[in-house]
């Protein structure tokens, strides 16, 4: 019933706003062609960079990593903050069942958006009545499959915030991307943010998001950054 209601609440935005938001995005529409970029995830690997040496290339980042300490020191030029009906005063969770949450940092995160002029933030299209810049634009699912240089009606996009950012840096038309602090996609994985105290606690080995990654490497160059080497599935690097 919540989803059929988000659904629908959904439809109507886009109903209002659909041509503002389609032509917003195709202004970006492969603005970067044939470039490379980083995509910065918040895996725990992220404590043992010197992020400063990243800022050679655009980087783009997503959740929370804008109160990253070194933040500034990157070339940010897009961030994805994906997640529905985020930047409402209560917003639901589907991560664990179904929740009502009080958003207790979304005020905080409102803020330094206003204060990153330059930065492009990409949103779900739920949050188009609460955030809102000229530097903001927003997903609509369907529309952004559109955009996809393959048949995307098999699989999701954005079922997590790799795959949403990686799904951007192809819309943009970045030709490669180095993958910084997506520890999945490591060999020797460790499950912990960056934020979070310790170096985490070893996975099983698995392959993660083959399916999508399988793909999408036809379009994209992607390189994981591993702090040991390794990937069990893409080209990797130290």
């Amino acid at each position: 019933m919540i989803k059929k209601l988000s659904n629908y609440f959904k439809s109507i935005l886009f109903y209002f706003k659909g041509d503002i938001i389609e032509n917003k995005l195709k202004k970006l529409h492969n603005i970067h062609l044939g470039e490379e970029c980083y995509i910065f995830g918040d895996g725990v690997s992220i404590k043992h960079f010197d992020l400063s040496l990243f800022n050679d290339k655009p980087s783009i980042v997503s959740n929370n990593f804008i109160f990253h300490k070194d933040f500034n020191k990157l070339n940010v030029k897009y961030y994805s903050m994906f997640e529905p009906y985020w930047f409402l005063p209560i917003f639901v969770s589907g991560f664990k069942g179904i929740k009502f949450l009080i958003n207790r940092i979304q005020k905080t995160h409102i803020k330094k958006f206003k204060l990153n002029p330059n930065i492009t933030f990409f949103t779900d299209i739920s949050n188009a009545l609460s955030l809102k810049g000229n530097n903001v634009s927003y997903i609509e699912k369907t529309l952004m499959k559109t955009f996809m240089p393959f048949d995307a009606s098999e699989i999701d996009l954005f079922q997590g915030s790799l795959r949403v950012e990686i799904s951007l840096a192809i819309f943009l038309g970045f030709k490669k991307a180095y993958l910084i602090g997506h520890d999945y996609t490591h060999k020797d994985a460790h499950a912990l943010h960056y934020y979070e105290k310790g170096n985490g606690t070893k996975l099983k080995p698995r392959i993660w998001n083959k399916d999508f990654l399988e793909i999408v490497s036809q379009h994209i160059n992607l390189t994981t950054v591993t702090l040991n080497g390794g990937s069990p599935l893409l080209k990797s690097i130290t």
